[in-house]
């Protein structure tokens, strides 16, 4: 009786040191799995977003350099034949779609040579005199302003340069094909990119009203982040307009103080990381379960 109880306590011993050491080792793998499956999401996921924002930023800064190099081009090579012929500049906007309005300004702030698609908005001299836009390029600098809404529910923004002729260019430059270029911009499913100013103002979102009700990241710890990084490359995780979690990355718009930002909502971003939660510890306990019962047989039979 007593050499039945000490190998019934024996083999219980044996049982709960060996399940003991299954449900170590079983963490062990669960854990080392998990952290190389999330790893290595993460470090899929940023290299991916920070390819669309450099993509983006590039894209945008394209379209806004060839609309740099038109007014230089003009400042530079036209400006004799624009004073004779004012009327090169309709042909001007003809050639390039993105201008709603060029004009260029004597030091005075009067408007001198002109053509817009609309009604002029540019050649007033008491808003040029006012303008913030004026007074940056008299002083030599060349400047985008935030984004603003024509009378006739056109997106647009001013870009204005000195001229090296004494004076200064400016022009209302389209904002919607620009808006309609980071829409296209998509990575993973529900991946997006959107622009913001130095001051933080979205000028540029896939959902549009985003911009139309003037939001900004101003006074958010993602803005501050940007700031604080170098060349304002930045990727962390944040919570987007929509109040979802998710991971942004950033960089910079090379021929403007404008930003571009990228961002992916965490469900996304590791979905496979989630699912992975799921089934392999359920892999795991089942394998444990099939070796410990086939211990327990084993076990059994050796002790009797």
């Amino acid at each position: 009786m007593n050499r039945l109880r000490f190998r019934h306590s024996l083999r219980t011993r044996l049982m709960a040191l060996t399940g003991i050491l299954f449900l170590a080792l079983a963490l062990t793998v669960v854990v080392s799995i998990l952290f190389f499956v999330f790893t290595t999401e993460r470090d899929t996921w940023r290299a991916r977003q920070l390819e669309a924002a450099e993509n983006a930023a590039g894209t945008v800064a394209d379209y806004l350099n060839k609309n740099e190099q038109t007014l230089y081009w003009l400042d530079k090579y036209e400006f004799e034949e624009i004073q004779k012929k004012p009327e090169t500049l309709s042909e001007v906007l003809k050639d390039n779609p993105a201008f709603m309005e060029i004009v260029f300004i004597d030091q005075r702030g009067n408007p001198q040579q002109g053509a817009a698609r609309d009604e002029s908005t540019l050649a007033n001299q008491f808003t040029i005199v006012q303008s913030e836009w004026f007074r940056v390029a008299s002083s030599g600098r060349k400047v985008y302003t935030r984004v603003q809404i024509s009378p006739r529910n056109q997106s647009y923004t001013i870009f204005a340069m000195p001229s090296v002729h004494g004076g200064v260019w400016a022009a209302q430059i389209q904002m919607d094909a620009l808006w309609k270029t980071v829409a296209q911009i998509h990575f993973g499913k529900t991946g997006s990119i959107y622009i913001v100013n130095e001051s933080g103002q979205v000028i540029a979102h896939p959902n549009t009203q985003v911009v139309f009700s003037n939001q900004s990241i101003h006074n958010t710890p993602l803005f501050a982040e940007i700031l604080g990084s170098r060349d304002r490359k930045w990727i962390g995780g944040t919570i987007n307009f929509e109040g979802v979690r998710a991971i942004s990355a950033s960089g910079p718009i090379e021929v403007t103080d404008w930003t571009v930002i990228s961002e992916l909502p965490e469900q996304e971003a590791y979905a496979t990381t989630r699912r992975a939660a799921r089934l392999i510890p359920l892999g795991i306990l089942l394998l444990i379960a099939l070796t410990s019962w086939g211990f327990k047989k084993m076990l059994t039979g050796q002790i009797i």
